[in-house]
Parts: structure tokens; C-alpha cells; sequence
């Protein structure tokens, strides 16, 4: 395998680990969030399964640019994030309390930015 190929599957590797995470987070808070405020597990579902469809044809696209790429399913996928719940997980309840709210807010940020650094790049 030259540099070039491993450069390349290295890329699209990436890009599978973003729509991974996006199914685990579209399920765990998306789907949860959407089914309360539409009343419909079933529109949420659709909801997970067309997004989903989504990125998978921007990953697929061969006139799509890598750089192009990431951008495109940062725009689909950020409307479903919240990141200071996913922080606030992470963190776990006992330190989260433990914060002030400037510190909640400063590490919710630099979380959030590590998530997107990860899995786009």
C-alpha cells in the first residue's frame, strides 16, 4: 500500500468514525429529544435513519474534496448535537455539579471542539 492509499483510507476511516458517533449520538440524545417534542418514536426514527443516509452519500461522493466533506457533515449533523449534555455525561453528575457555570461553559466549549477536532479530522 503506497502513502497516498493509506493517507486516503485513512481519511475515509475518519469519516466512518464521525457517522458512527453521529448514530450512537442521534440515538442516545437526537432520537430521544425529537421523539418528545413531535410525540412520534417512529419520526425520529425516520429522522436518524435519513440522516444517516445523508452523510453516508456525502462519504460515498467521489467529486466530493475530503476538506469538503468534513464541512458538509458538520452542517448536517450539528443541529442534533447538544453539547453540554454530552459534557455533562462525560463529566459525569458528581464533578458536574462540582462546576461554576463559567467552568461549565468553558469546558462544554473545549469539549465540544476536541469532538469536532476527532472525528472531522
Amino acid at each position: 500500500m503506497t502513502s497516498a492509499e493509506s493517507v486516503k483510507l485513512w481519511s475515509k476511516d475518519m469519516i466512518k468514525r464521525l457517522v458512527i458517533f453521529l448514530i450512537a449520538v442521534l440515538i442516545i440524545s437526537g432520537y430521544g429529544l425529537y421523539a418528545q417534542t413531535t410525540g412520534s418514536p417512529q419520526e425520529a426514527l425516520q429522522l436518524v435513519k435519513t440522516t444517516v443516509s445523508d452523510a453516508l452519500k456525502i462519504i460515498d461522493s467521489p467529486t466530493i474534496s475530503t476538506a469538503n466533506k468534513r464541512e458538509k457533515l458538520k452542517a448536517l449533523t450539528m443541529p442534533f448535537f447538544d453539547f453540554k449534555t454530552i459534557t455533562m455525561l462525560t463529566v459525569g453528575k458528581e464533578y458536574w455539579g462540582k462546576l461554576s457555570p463559567e467552568e461549565a461553559v468553558s469546558l462544554t466549549s473545549a469539549y465540544e471542539r476536541y469532538l469536532l477536532k476527532f472525528y472531522l479530522e
